[in-house]
């Protein structure tokens, strides 16, 4: 075995006795971390918690329905599935939101990296994006959430495709330190498993609301918003503790976005 592989004896050693009994699947190859997490979580409907890695996919997505692409041991491709109990109420609208801030937190305080937020959930590092989050919902009569993380870890600037190269960065450009795969995987999935069952005692984007927008790159910023195949120029006035984005047009609208993707940054 490669002693850069993720491994599951490793993975578990960092996370403890506590998450002895959470299920977690490794896979050299596969199409989907996300597709192979809802799998098995509609398979084992006793499970409340389970996470999928893998060192390779073929048909990895990003939001907007973008491909992902991700060399072989180079990156980390962590797919959680999790419900909530049908008496809880629950804004799972809000974990877009709520995973970037888990990430965020293990990327600045764990590794001491200077994370950004760009809205709702792109992890950028001097304005590079890093890492991704995709949340998909597979039934939606069902309280559960598949959350997808695609975070370039040790890719080289050649290998991203050129035209993502201006844009797209790994956590070894911005630290000198070697980089553990197997440490950041427990450390990101302990991050997350704290956010669950905080939000199953009653937590929301609310009470992280500050923290979050002091994180974020994207208030009192001119960009470019889309929203499926229409575009919005204006100035992002705000993000309100609920997630959603304020944002004036050029011709002076006041618009307000639950989703969307900003893909420009205007001069």
């Amino acid at each position: 075995m490669r002693p850069d592989m993720l491994d599951e004896d490793r993975v578990r050693s960092y996370l403890g006795p506590t998450f002895t009994a959470v299920p977690l699947y490794f896979y050299d190859r596969l199409r989907s971390t996300n597709d192979t997490a809802a799998r098995l979580f509609q398979q084992q409907i006793d499970e409340v918690f389970l996470a999928v890695m893998a060192e390779k996919q073929e048909a990895g997505r990003g939001r907007q329905g973008r491909t992902w692409i991700s060399p072989a041991h180079a990156s980390l491709l962590l797919s959680i599935a999790f419900r909530y109990p049908s008496y809880a109420t629950i804004k799972l609208e809000q974990w877009p939101l709520l995973a970037a801030l888990c990430v965020q937190r293990v990327l600045d305080y764990d590794m001491g990296l200077n994370v950004t937020i760009k809205w709702p959930n792109d992890i950028r590092i001097a304005g590079k994006k890093v890492a991704g989050i995709l949340t998909e919902r597979r039934d939606a009569h069902t309280q559960s959430l598949i959350l997808g993380i695609g975070m370039n870890v040790t890719t080289k600037q050649d290998e991203f495709a050129l035209e993502l190269r201006d844009k797209a960065g790994s956590l070894a450009m911005f630290t000198a330190n070697p980089i553990d795969r197997n440490h950041l995987a427990a450390t990101l999935l302990r991050e997350i498993h704290q956010m669950y069952l905080a939000t199953l005692q009653g937590l929301t984007f609310h009470d992280v609301h500050h923290e979050f927008i002091s994180h974020c790159d994207t208030v009192g910023q001119r960009v470019r918003l889309s929203q499926g195949s229409v575009l919005f120029d204006g100035l992002v006035k705000t993000i309100d503790d609920e997630g959603t984005l304020h944002f004036v047009t050029g011709d002076g609208r006041s618009l307000t976005f639950i989703s969307g993707e900003i893909i420009e940054v205007l001069s």
